[in-house]
């Protein structure tokens, strides 16, 4: 077949000799010359399919923790061009000769809630009961008991993994639980589902671009992500027509047969320990080198470094496994770290690929809150409305790194209302002394009589709006006009606070709204109300 090399990106990482170590080299070197997939992509797929198909059984005791062979990866390229899939799929077959019963019903393509993901490892449950009414009687209908899932192992492999790291709730929670190899639970208030004792594997493609879009920094404070080791892969060559000759599918088959044999023997190791030269190894340098944080390394880097350690141990043990032993050796540590530090040096250059936009992002914000800022002075914001205009982008230290760069300052008050010190972020040090910007307009609003329309028009409304008797909140449609015709830096004026709603929930969406688009709110009754006193007093109720 007729292969040409392709041109590589300026700066990308490239492994080391170690990572081809025993049966996986056997198996890359021997698919490489077939496909466009680049090496790593395919090294790391056989490191998740391998190690999700094994199960919960082999594991290793680092201290007082267990660690299963469990090893998440990410495919980080370009589309198109990155080819993650080809890597995936490149090694396909190698992988559903581990089990087939297992790539059939144990794979999944996506994942959505935790609940779904407990659910996918779900315990059985008992008996239930539904209790209904007929013709005056009570009946109790039954169930049948949910068996729950046999098979604790499961695999996803996402070829959209953005759209999983644009899930919410408690996916992110449950998934770094599944890592750590914990029993997994969640309680609702329709039924609890548990899961004891799943193994489960993650391998995911994404494009770098996607993956810092979206990140934020929670998830990493979380540590979500740094669970996960990043692999950067790039079409490695052009393969116009691949040629398979019969020589070279004996091999492929013989190849799967053993890494089928190593697998159906890993299920029956329990414990793995490290062999002694392979001790030496580690202590002798290789557990400082991998547990070594650099301060000055991007927050991302850091927190990936936190758990190179346990990766290495993690990956050491995989090595060892599809090699058919339960004894870590030097060889098998070196090919690990070989994988780890490929790892890190695809965070470090994904990182520096994606630092102009992050730069980017941060001169944009620093616009964005100044602009904020701005607008709703004298009265100034709240820490919570400094974090929604900027859309929960930024962690707390990277949010008071911008308040200094813009020359805002931040003060600690005791709020009259809620008897809570907040903190206020003002562009001057004495806002409170200032007449109210010319931009900014009073809009006022009332759902009772039109003498409270004359009392806001003489208060100095620009506009007022009524909803007279309206008693559902989903009457109030001039309330809903007002808070539209309504624009940042303006203030909602009402006479008494239960002109807004005597409901909790319709008043506290009311001052969300406000508060999330730099609004301001007062009351005629209580003129020393701010917004975010008020909105601190009604979230208080549950």
């Amino acid at each position: 077949m007729a292969m040409q090399a392709v041109e590589q990106p300026e700066g990308r990482p490239y492994p080391e000799k170690e990572v081809f170590h025993g049966i996986v080299g056997k198996i890359v070197k021997h698919v490489a010359p077939t496909t466009e997939a680049d090496i790593m992509g395919m090294v790391g797929s056989l490191l998740t399919g391998f190690s999700a198909v094994v199960g919960s059984g082999p594991h290793l005791m680092i201290g007082r923790e267990r660690h299963r062979v469990n090893v998440w990866t990410l495919l980080m390229g370009g589309t198109g061009n990155g080819k993650k899939g080809t890597a995936t799929t490149a090694v396909s077959d190698f992988l559903k000769a581990l089990d087939e019963g297992f790539w059939q019903d144990r794979r999944v393509t996506s994942l959505s809630t935790g609940e779904g993901l407990i659910y996918a490892v779900r315990d059985a449950s008992g008996f239930e009961a539904d209790f209904q009414l007929d013709d005056g009687m009570q009946i109790i209908m039954g169930k049948e008991p949910d068996p729950g899932v046999v098979d604790k192992r499961l695999l996803v492999i996402s070829s959209e993994f953005g759209s999983i790291m644009a899930k919410g709730g408690t996916l992110g929670n449950v998934l770094r639980d599944a890592w750590d190899g914990s029993d997994l639970a969640l309680i609702t208030k329709e039924k609890a589902k548990r899961a004891t004792a799943p193994h489960i594997s993650v391998l995911g493609h994404i494009t770098p671009e996607e993956f810092g879009d979206r990140l934020k920094n929670r998830d990493m404070a979380g540590g979500t992500y740094n669970r996960f080791l990043p692999l950067f892969v790039h079409r490695s060559q052009e393969v116009p027509w691949p040629e398979y000759s019969a020589a070279w599918e004996v091999e492929a088959q013989n190849l799967a047969a053993e890494l089928a044999d190593a697998a159906r023997a890993a299920r029956k190791v329990e414990r793995i320990e490290l062999g002694d030269a392979a001790k030496r190894t580690w202590g002798g340098g290789m557990y400082q080198e991998m547990s070594a944080v650099d301060e000055n390394d991007p927050e991302m880097l850091q927190q990936f470094t936190s758990r190179r350690a346990a990766h290495t141990l993690r990956v050491a043990a995989a090595y060892a496994l599809m090699n058919k032993r339960k004894s870590i050796t030097k060889a098998d540590l070196l090919a690990a770290r070989a994988v780890v530090m490929y790892a890190f040096d695809s965070a470090r250059y994904i990182t520096k690929k994606l630092a102009p936009a992050k730069d980017r992002s941060w001169e944009s914000a620093k616009e964005t809150l100044t602009a904020h800022l701005r607008s709703v002075a004298p009265n100034g914001m709240n820490r919570t409305t400094c974090m929604r205009v900027l859309k929960n982008n930024f962690s707390t230290d990277a949010v008071s790194d911008l308040i200094a760069q813009i020359g805002a300052v931040e003060k600690r008050e005791l709020s009259d209302v809620t008897k809570r010190v907040t903190t206020m972020v003002y562009l001057d040090e004495a806002p409170e002394n200032e007449e109210k910007g010319p931009d900014m307009a009073d809009y006022g609003y009332t759902r009772r009589t039109p003498n409270q329309v004359d009392k806001l028009e003489a208060a100095g409304c620009v506009k007022v709006f009524a909803d007279y008797a309206a008693t559902s909140p989903d009457m109030r449609l001039n309330l809903m006009s007002c808070l539209v015709e309504m624009e940042a830096g303006d203030r909602l004026v009402i006479c008494e606070f239960t002109e807004v709603s005597r409901h909790v929930g319709t008043a506290r969406e009311v001052l969300e709204w406000l508060d999330v688009h730099g609004q301001e709110f007062g009351v005629l009754d209580e003129p020393k109300w701010t917004l975010a006193e008020v909105l601190a007093w009604v979230r208080s109720f549950p």
